[in-house]
Parts: C-alpha cells; structure tokens; sequence
C-alpha cells in the first residue's frame, strides 16, 4: 500500500488537517508534542481498520474534546494497481463510509455503507 492523502476533520484537537504524501520519497511528520502526530496515525487504523458505525472505544477517543462534531477521516492510496479513498465519519449507528475507486481497473466504482465496509476489509482485511 502507497499512502497519498490523509485528511482529518474534528479528530481528538485537530479541527482540520490535511496531509499530502510524497509520491517519490519518504514523507517525514516531525513536531512539537501534542501536535496530532500520533492522532493521525492512529487516524488512519480507524479508517482502514474500524467500521464508521463502531461504538469502540478507540473510535470515542478520536472525538472532539470540546466541539459536539463527529470525527471524519479520508485517506487515499494506492493497493496494487488501484488508487482508492475512502471517507469515515464516526457517528455510531448514523456512521457513514464511501470508498472511491479514483484509477485502476475499477476506476470510477464508488460504493457506501456496508457495501463500502465489506469492500475496504476484502482489500487490506481486518474490519472490526
């Protein structure tokens, strides 16, 4: 897996972030502490590892500490010769996933819900 876009919005502090990948070399994430570098790590498990409508408790740490908003985490890559995203937002039962195919084979196959889930975990598997 080729990691191309991460985008965080109402994640733990982070209000909105986007993170933009090298395409040709390593992309290095350095900071200050409390800045949301493990938050978006942790950002992206829960987008390719967790259902939208999951009621976890890794999936409540990742809400806003002091906004009423649902976290929303897009991530783009690529996986073989597809380049997909997918888009979470983790709002308990009124959890919503899209996974677009944007290249490859399936380009231009989108799908949602537990469509979209089943889809995600047959790719890089693990969905819980």
């Amino acid at each position: 897996m080729r990691l191309h876009n991460l985008k965080l919005k109402n994640v733990k502090a982070v209000e909105e972030r986007e993170i933009e990948f090298a395409e040709d070399r390593v992309t290095v994430i350095s900071g200050k502490n409390e800045i949301g570098k493990t938050t978006m790590v942790q950002a992206f498990d829960l987008a390719v590892k967790t259902k939208s409508t999951s009621n976890k408790a890794e999936v409540k740490n990742m809400k806003p500490k002091l906004r009423d908003a649902d976290p929303e985490i897009s991530v783009e890559f690529t996986l073989g010769e597809d380049r997909i995203e997918v888009s979470k937002v983790f709002a308990g039962s009124r959890g919503k996933t899209t996974l677009r195919y944007l290249a490859g084979p399936k380009a231009g196959h989108s799908l949602t819900g537990g469509d979209a889930e089943n889809e995600l975990d047959g790719l890089v598997g693990g969905s819980d």
